[in-house]
Order: C-alpha cells, then structure tokens, then sequence
C-alpha cells in the first residue's frame, strides 16, 4: 500500500496555520500514514499522530506569549525560558496514545556537543521507537527551543536547541521511511530546508505537495488568539486549494469563477484594497467587495501630494523591516498599520489613476478599468 506522510516544519506562532491544513486534510478523506516534524511541527505531529485534533484546536485558540515564553530574565539568562507549555502539552498530548497510533510519528532536533573547539551542533532524528518512554514530550520541547530567544533544553544532562537549526522540513525523513506522497508544509521561518532531500524526491518519482502561504504569516515569537484563529483559517483554505477543491494564491476562488490570465492582478488589487483573505469567492462577489473598497478610497480623498511623498514612504518601509524582529503584539499590530498605510498609498494612486505613470502598478490599473470597476 501506497505510503502518505505529513511532514511539518518549524514557525513559532505559525503553527496554528499547520492546524488548518490538518483541518482540510481531515475533511477531504488524505489518509496519513507518517508525520514528521521540526519544532512546533513536532508539536502538531503529535497532536496528528494522536488523532487529538479537537484538542489541537483548542490549544492553538488558547495560547498567548506569556503562557509559552518568560522574557523576565532573558538577558541573565541568555534568552527566555518556557513557562506552562511544558503542562500544557502534558495536558493535550497522550505520550502512550501516540506510541500505540498506527501513524508513525518523528521529529528533529539539535544536540549541543561541548568540544575543545567550541560548540558543535548534531542533529537527532528520532522516531517514536527512540525515544525513552517518558519523555516523549521533552523531546519534543527540545525540538522547539527556538535559540538564542529560548535557551537551550536539558534533557539527561545534554543540550538540545530547536531542529530548525539543521532540517526545518524533514522530508529525508519521510523519504527514509518510505513515503511515496510527502504533503509538506512550510511556515516560511528561519532555519535551514536540505534541498537536497526535495531534489532526492523528485528524482526518486515520489509525489511532493508543498502547502506554504503568500501572506507574512507574522512574527513566530508572538503568540496571539485572534490571530492564530486567522492562520488556522489560511492553512485551512491552503490547504483545500493544494487538492484542487478551490484555485488561488493569496485568496480563494470557486472553480472556473476568475479567469487564470487575470487571476494573479485580481489577487493583488485584492490586496491593494484589503479584501478579506479568509472568504471563499466567487467573481461577482469578489467585484462586488473591490467596488465597494474602491468607492471607500474615493471618499477618503487624501492629497496625491501627501501620498506621494516618498521619502514618508521610505521611512515606513524601514521601520517595517526593522520591526520583523519585534517580539510584542504592540510591534505585530505596527507592523500590519505600515502595511495597510502602503496599500493606501497604491489604492489612491489607482483611484486617481496616477498609477499610470508607474509601470508596476499600470497592470492592476488596466484589470480595474477592464472589469469597469474604475
């Protein structure tokens, strides 16, 4: 029998999109024989691999920052600790239900090796079956200590930092195991993807289905109920798209509803104009809410001088890449404000129609006019 795997990679917060693929996944009958993970994929496969995922759902619609992070004493410390994760994966995750699930279950993480030339990092796969019984979810915890934020995880006297450090998208091990589907899905975050492992499959005849979203799924660090809801809805809708059930990139259409040739402009005047990426569309309705946000612009009637004042724009370009880093909610919401003051900028230049006289906004432009929609 033909094998599935679910392979899963690491991205904090993001997580929660992983949720909502598992939640497409399930609806749609994919059979899953194996998941594998690094980091809070290590989290969500074993949630998988459990079949827990009711309670999966819950955790992700629970979490905040300060019941997975103590950023108290980060710098005594050299980074933050774990607060309540550690019980609340106690809580969730049934070490002896993932050990007798049918599902073979893995994950990645980093072992810190002390040498006389200083620190070596070694990556552990390990499987179920490696793991000493009773530890199951410290191992996984070592999957996810995302360093330098979080220090390093003690386990028997040896250190382990996040997998993401050697393999983020462990599909070697999938392959290993003898995966002939490998369903991937990548969060986009820091750490290392082995390429070689996705040309292995290719060469190899496995079939490789890679899930990942077009949207900043946010900072990794941040962990924020309303806002995992919004990913596990994205993952969801990805998910569904990555098996033909609807067609997009950043939104979600009904079959046949978009033309193909125009589908990527419509997208990004989608986005100039802030259509809600959680809906499912059909092309009259996706015209209807872009006239209604294009009739919103009108009114709004700012001054072309004060929008294209560049040098503003300049200046909250920068402070967006220098706020990737921040670890508040406060500099997630400043983050989205700088985005949205951007696509006003470029939906006033379209209303007015002084995109013109920009060439990579002339194309929207041109689909807006097509479709008498400006």
């Amino acid at each position: 029998m033909k094998k599935t795997a679910l392979v899963l990679s690491g991205g904090g917060s993001r997580g929660a999109y992983q949720a909502g693929v598992w939640q497409a996944l399930r609806e749609m009958g994919i059979p899953i024989h194996m998941v594998v993970g690094t980091s809070v994929g290590a989290i969500n496969g074993a949630a998988i691999a459990q079949g827990a995922f009711s309670e999966a759902r819950e955790l992700w619609r629970s979490l905040e920052t300060t019941k997975v992070f103590d950023f108290s004493q980060a710098l005594q410390k050299g980074g933050a600790s774990y607060t309540d994760l550690k019980e609340i994966l106690a809580s969730r995750l049934d070490e002896e239900a993932i050990r007798a699930s049918k599902m073979d279950y893995g994950l990645v993480a980093v072992e810190l090796l002390q040498r006389k030339t200083g620190d070596l990092l070694e990556p552990r796969y390990l499987w179920k079956e490696d793991i000493p019984r009773g530890q199951l979810i410290d191992y996984i915890l070592a999957s996810a200590s995302c360093f330098p934020a979080v220090t390093p995880y003690e386990i028997d006297g040896e250190s382990f930092i996040d997998g993401g450090y050697r393999d983020n998208l462990p599909i070697g091990m999938a392959l290993d195991r003898g995966a002939d589907t490998i369903i991937a899905v990548n969060l986009n975050a820091v750490g290392v993807v082995r390429e070689e492992y996705v040309r292995r499959a290719q060469d190899e005849g496995r079939e490789l289905i890679l899930i990942e979203s077009s949207w900043d799924l946010g900072n990794f660090l941040i962990f924020d109920q309303d806002y995992s809801q919004h990913l596990m809805r994205l993952g969801y809708l990805d998910g569904l798209k990555a098996f033909g059930a609807y067609e997009g990139s950043r939104y979600t259409f009904i079959h046949g509803e978009m033309d193909r040739r125009t589908l990527s402009t419509a997208e990004e005047a989608g986005e100039i104009f802030g259509l809600d990426p959680e809906l499912i569309y059909s092309r009259t309705i996706f015209h209807h809410h872009l006239a209604e946000r294009i009739e919103a612009q009108r009114q709004n009637k700012p001054t072309l001088k004060g929008l294209l004042e560049l040098k503003g724009l300049r200046r909250d370009l920068r402070n967006l890449k220098n706020m990737r880093k921040a670890w508040s909610l406060e500099g997630l919401r400043q983050m989205q404000g700088i985005r949205q003051d951007i696509c006003q900028i470029r939906a006033q230049l379209l209303v007015t129609k002084a995109s013109s006289m920009v060439p990579s906004e002339a194309r929207v432009l041109r689909f807006l006019e097509r479709e008498h929609l400006l």
